[in-house]
């Protein structure tokens, strides 16, 4: 069998709220490296909050982290 080499966590966020203080919440290591995804989502928001998503994200992540998103046309 093969092992994981990271850690994968699901972490439900109202992102009308404080998403950085739910990421702390459930043991959010904002020192280690983040791949992030944004799957099924940024469609369902308005401009303003896809930019306070990314803002936030940006915010708590160190270099080298990464984000995938999904768009639609």
């Amino acid at each position: 069998g093969v092992t994981p080499s990271a850690g994968r966590r699901e972490v439900p966020a109202d992102l009308r709220q404080d998403c950085p203080a739910a990421l702390r919440d459930a043991g959010f290591d904002p020192t280690a490296r983040t791949a992030w995804l944004a799957e099924g989502l940024l469609m369902y928001l308005p401009a303003e909050a896809q930019d306070r998503l990314f803002t936030q994200v940006g915010a708590v992540s160190v270099a080298g982290s990464r984000i995938a998103a999904e768009t639609a046309p």
